[in-house]
C-alpha cells in the first residue's frame, strides 16, 4: 500500500490503497494540519530555492527598504502573510496604498499579464496548464484554457526531490518568470485525471520515492 498522509483528497487516492508491491509513505500535507492554506515555507524561501535551481523568479523585498524607489501609482503584490499560498495572504494594490497600510510588509512587482501557467511534474511525467484571467489585476489563475502533456523525456528532478510539485509563472519580456513554487499539488483540480490514470500517478510517486530515498 502507498500510505498518503494528506489533508485533502485527490483522484488517485483509492489506487494508492490498492497498491501492494511494498509499503511506502508519501507526505502530501498542504500547509499544516490546522491550516491547509499556511505553508511551512515562506514564499521568499520557496522562490530562493527555485533561483538556486537556475530559475528566473520574481523578487520579493521589504517595502520599507524600497519605498523611495517605487512611485505611488505602481502596482505591487503585498504579502500580508507570506506563509499562505494559493492566492491567500497577498493583495494587489498601489504602492501608495501599500506604504500607508503595510509599510513593513514584503512586496513584489505586479506583472499585469492575463495569461499565466502552471508546470506540474509527477515523477517523470510533466504537464503544462494554461490559464487566462478576466482581469489583469487579480491574483487567481483564472479560467483553465488547456492542459498540454509534455512528451519530451522527463527525468526525476533531484534538485527538488519531491514526487509531485508545481511552479507557477507568467511570461515577462518573452521569458518565464516564476511567481510561486508548490511542494504539493491537487491534480484533480486542474483536470490532470484526463491525461493520466490513477494507477500511473501511484506508479510515478512510488518510483520517485524510491529514487529520492
Amino acid at each position: 500500500m502507498l500510505r498518503i498522509n494528506s489533508n485533502f483528497k485527490d483522484f488517485y487516492d483509492e489506487a494508492a490503497l490498492k497498491y501492494n508491491d511494498n509499503e511506502l509513505e508519501y507526505n502530501r500535507m498542504r500547509g499544516d494540519s490546522d491550516d491547509p492554506t499556511k505553508d511551512s515555507m515562506s514564499r521568499r524561501e520557496a522562490l530562493e530555492k527555485c533561483r538556486g535551481l537556475g530559475f528566473h523568479t520574481i523578487q520579493i523585498e521589504k517595502l520599507s527598504e524600497i519605498a523611495d524607489k517605487v512611485v505611488d501609482t505602481e502596482l505591487l503584490v503585498v504579502y500580508i502573510d507570506e506563509y499562505r499560498h494559493s492566492m491567500n495572504g497577498k493583495r494587489v494594490m498601489s504602492a501608495g496604498e501599500a506604504k500607508e497600510m503595510y509599510k513593513d510588509a514584503y512586496v513584489s512587482r505586479y506583472v499585469a499579464e492575463k495569461k499565466n501557467y502552471k508546470y506540474i511534474q509527477i515523477g517523470r511525467k510533466a504537464f503544462l496548464c494554461e490559464f487566462e484571467k478576466e482581469s489583469r489585476t487579480t491574483l487567481d489563475h483564472g479560467k483553465l484554457l488547456r492542459v498540454a502533456v509534455l512528451n519530451d523525456r522527463i527525468d526525476f528532478n533531484f534538485g527538488v526531490r519531491l514526487p509531485i510539485f508545481s511552479v507557477d509563472y507568467v511570461i515577462d519580456d518573452g521569458k518565464p518568470l516564476l511567481t510561486d513554487f508548490n511542494t504539493v499539488e491537487e491534480l484533480g483540480k486542474y483536470k490532470i485525471d484526463k491525461y493520466i490514470t490513477p494507477e500511473e500517478v501511484v506508479r510515478e510517486i512510488v518510483m520517485a520515492l524510491e529514487e529520492y530515498n
